[in-house]
């Protein structure tokens, strides 16, 4: 039996408690988590409540605005994307308490509603139970909910008409913000409602790997360097971006506010408004930090789990040939091709996402500029030792600690450009020739 996924405030826990004690009561199954969870179980749990959900009752008052609660509104913001996909039968806000107008989303103000703070709450309980299917009302009514939420009768409500839906945002951007060559190769333009305003993102194509174990580091190779043990990771499933995130994608951040333009350095002379010049280019001059800005703002606005890789599922994309058991030095082979490869500081500067792929840079999952072109971010702590995820090494919460970097650049020589180099920078530090690539799936996933 589906679910009923209540979204609330978890500072309003003491009304949900017995609201969601009155659903049960009439015989609902409801999903409800009533515990504060750090940003990637919140994703998680979110996400999993979702899959098993037909409705989700937002339980509306002041504290749940999106004003004042960032995971109510990657809540709504996820079954309002479900819903569009058909995968979600509506949104139900149940309103708790008094709530300024102005700082109601325009979106969330068109959501048919039952209003318990002016017909009181058994009579928009009543109200709901019937959109859920319960016709025959409620078994049990929460006293304290009653007291609190009288209202001016207790006559069950004839549903109103629900309120015009404003315009429908463009379902896709325009040829200045994704460039059709990005299109060609996957990358797809959404619009998004946040807070009643138009939000513009851009999602990537990507790769799918599959869970399993492979073999990380370097074996009998005279190039590597000595923090490059050889040893057996085992990963999760998850998928990966194609390509590293583009400035057409991080410019989507930048204009939402969520993200700061990419500062100039003293150190390089790339301006953000050089690099806006070049929508189809890796971005670069973005801090580890700031990365992991622009993942948690891409997961809240799609609720799906987007973050930065794990060293050991970068490497795994960029060589693993699960066909042969084989762990290539380079994406393409064991062998060094200057064709396949933007390195040895011969075109100075990034060079577009997918240029090589026509000469067959392409690892053996199907991912591009994995050597060379930028330094790739990842979500791993640099330790010298063997890679295990079990040692502290995945702590998003830790802001200080030197992160992991992979897949060489434009600048590095071809040594650096393997697949089982490891290199780190500080979580504040800008570069020219350093950027990320997204993945899509719940947690670390290795171990």
């Amino acid at each position: 039996m589906p679910k009923k996924f209540v979204s609330h405030s978890h500072k309003d826990n003491q009304l949900v408690v017995p609201f969601v004690e009155d659903l049960r009561n009439a015989g609902l199954e409801v999903w409800v988590d009533l515990e504060q969870i750090d940003h990637d179980d919140f994703i998680k749990r979110m996400n999993q409540g979702l899959a098993v959900s037909d409705w989700v009752v937002l339980v509306q008052t002041p504290h749940s605005l999106p004003a004042r609660s960032t995971a109510v509104e990657m809540e709504i913001n996820a079954a309002l994307a479900k819903k569009l996909r058909g995968a979600l039968r509506d949104v139900i806000p149940f309103i708790m308490a008094p709530c300024d107008a102005n700082e109601v989303p325009d979106i969330w103000q068109a959501l048919h509603h039952y209003d318990a703070v002016r017909d009181g709450y058994a009579r928009a309980l009543t109200g709901l139970l019937r959109a859920l299917g319960v016709t025959s009302g409620p078994r049990t009514i929460s006293p304290v909910l009653a007291a609190l939420l009288p209202g001016a009768g207790q006559a069950v409500p004839t549903p109103a008409p629900p309120r015009p839906q404003p315009a429908p945002p463009p379902l896709t951007l325009p040829p200045e913000k994704l460039p059709p060559r990005l299109a060609q190769l996957g990358f797809t333009g959404q619009v998004r409602a946040v807070q009643g305003r138009p939000v513009e993102l851009l999602l990537p194509p990507v790769c799918a790997v599959e869970a399993g174990p492979f073999w990380m580091g370097s074996q009998n190779d005279p190039q590597a360097w000595d923090n490059e043990p050889w040893h057996q990771v085992t990963t999760g499933a998850y998928a990966i971006g194609k390509y590293p995130v583009t400035v057409a994608e991080y410019a989507c951040a930048v204009r939402a506010g969520k993200v700061a333009e990419p500062p100039k350095p003293t150190w390089n002379n790339v301006t953000w408004a050089d690099q806006l010049k070049l929508l189809d280019h890796p971005v670069v001059n973005v801090s580890w930090l700031e990365a992991q800005k622009y993942v948690e703002w891409l997961a809240g606005m799609t609720g799906e789990p987007w973050r930065l890789p794990t060293e050991a599922e970068w490497e795994k994309a960029a060589r693993w040939d699960a066909a042969r058991q084989v762990s290539w030095i380079y994406p393409w082979g064991d062998d060094f091709d200057a064709q396949r490869a933007n390195t040895d500081n011969r075109v100075k500067t990034t060079t577009p996402v997918g240029t090589y792929a026509a000469e067959g840079d392409a690892s053996p999952y199907g991912c591009h500029d994995m050597a060379g072109n930028v330094w790739e971010w990842t979500s791993s702590i640099y330790d010298a030792s063997a890679y295990q995820p079990d040692n502290k090494r995945e702590n998003n919460s830790d802001k200080t600690s030197v992160r992991v970097l992979r897949g060489g650049s434009w600048s590095s020589y071809s040594r650096v450009a393997r697949a089982a180099i490891r290199d780190r920078g500080s979580v504040g530090s800008y570069l020219n020739n350093c950027g990320f690539r997204l993945v899509r799936g719940v947690g670390a996933g290795s171990h």
